[in-house]
């Protein structure tokens, strides 16, 4: 890897484990001002499309709060590997997230689509190969509460 991409992986990195961080503290609403909405998520079968900051504040309370309730830590990011050249200004971000329940390892595996701006990066994209939690690609655990207002 030439100096350039060593810089990128360590920016991207960074990047990743701020988001992970954010949602661990629950902090959404600084998370939500890293994402270029409508966001594509593709969860195994199941996609959607998030088009509103209260949707995807939404989203992510209910991804903290499923982990936490079946006793999962709050998942560590690794990334793995992104793509050299974005297509249409998106650079993909393979992802690996590692959580342990009462001692046990759980992973998962993404890939991100992120938009650079301003030396920084908006997500656009989710795609989940691997859950931690079989019950996030059901589409019952992402319709809208009818009092999220």
């Amino acid at each position: 890897m030439t100096m350039s991409q060593v810089d990128l992986f360590s920016r991207l990195q960074r990047h990743i484990d701020w988001r992970a961080r954010m949602l661990d503290q629950g902090r959404y609403q600084a998370l939500a001002s890293s994402y270029c909405l409508p966001v594509h998520v593709q969860l195994g079968s199941f996609s959607f499309t998030i088009k509103t900051r209260e949707d995807l504040i939404l989203s992510m309370h209910r991804k903290r709060l499923g982990l936490l309730r079946h006793g999962l830590s709050l998942p560590k990011p690794r990334l793995l590997a992104h793509d050299l050249h974005p297509h249409q200004g998106v650079r993909r971000v393979w992802i690996q997230w590692d959580a342990e329940r009462e001692g046990e390892h759980h992973d998962s595996l993404s890939i991100f689509g992120l938009m650079e701006q301003d030396r920084d990066f908006l997500l656009c994209s989710m795609e989940y190969k691997t859950m931690l939690l079989p019950e996030f690609e059901k589409p019952s655990a992402h319709r809208k509460l009818r009092n999220s207002r």
